[in-house]
C-alpha cells in the first residue's frame, strides 16, 4: 500500500517539476544572457487629447498634456482627421515601437469636445411612444460609451442625419446648439 501511494506522490512531485521549468526565461544560446519574453497580446491603451493634422494625409497626431504628440495610425485616421483641433479620447494599441516609430494604432475613439465645448458623441435615433413604432415623440443621442440622452427640439439639419455617428453640443437645457457629423470630411 505504501508503494503505490510513494509512487502516486513521486508521479506528482515530476509533473510538478517539469512545468515550472518550461517557465523559465529563454537563454541567448550564444552568451547564456536571458532574453526577456514579449506579451503576444499588446495592451490597449487610452490617450485624450487634441487632434492635430500634418502635411500629407496619413499625418496625424493626438497632441496630449504638456504639448507632446502621439503619432497615430490605424483605419479610423480617416475620421478622425475632420476632428482637427477638437478633443477626443482614443483607444488603440502600440506599433513600431521596436523600430523606433511609435505609433498608436487606434481602433475606436470617443469625441468629448468641439470647439472647446463638451459635447454627446453617438447615433441618432427616433423614439417612439411604443414598441410598434408608428408614433415618433422625439430623438435622442445612444451614446458610444454611455446612456442614451434625449435631445430637445432637434434641428431638420440634424434629423436627416438618423441613423449615422454625431456630435451634438447642447444647452442646458436639452436643445441643440450645434452638431457634426463624424466620419470622413466631404470635401
Amino acid at each position: 500500500m505504501y508503494s503505490t501511494r510513494f509512487s502516486f506522490v513521486f508521479t506528482a512531485a515530476c509533473l510538478v517539476a517539469a512545468a515550472s521549468c518550461s517557465d523559465a526565461t529563454p537563454t541567448s544560446a550564444t552568451s547564456g544572457a536571458q532574453t526577456p519574453v514579449v506579451p503576444t497580446t499588446p495592451s490597449l491603451i487610452t490617450l485624450t487629447g487634441v487632434i492635430r493634422t500634418g502635411g500629407g494625409l496619413d499625418q496625424l497626431t493626438l497632441e496630449i498634456g504638456g504639448g507632446s504628440q502621439v503619432k497615430l495610425g490605424g483605419s479610423e485616421m480617416v475620421n478622425l482627421r475632420g476632428l482637427e483641433s477638437d478633443e477626443v479620447e482614443v483607444h488603440g494599441t502600440w506599433a513600431g515601437i521596436l523600430e523606433g516609430n511609435d505609433i498608436l494604432m487606434v481602433s475606436d475613439f470617443i469625441v468629448r469636445q468641439v470647439g472647446g465645448v463638451d459635447v454627446l458623441d453617438g447615433i441618432l435615433t427616433t423614439l417612439y411612444d411604443d414598441d410598434s413604432h408608428t408614433n415618433v415623440i422625439g430623438y435622442a443621442i445612444n451614446q458610444t460609451r454611455g446612456a442614451s440622452v434625449p435631445l430637445l427640439d432637434p434641428p431638420q439639419d440634424l434629423i436627416n442625419h438618423l441613423g449615422e455617428r454625431v456630435w451634438v453640443a447642447t444647452s442646458a437645457d436639452g436643445k441643440t446648439e450645434s452638431f457634426g457629423v463624424i466620419g470622413a470630411p466631404t470635401s
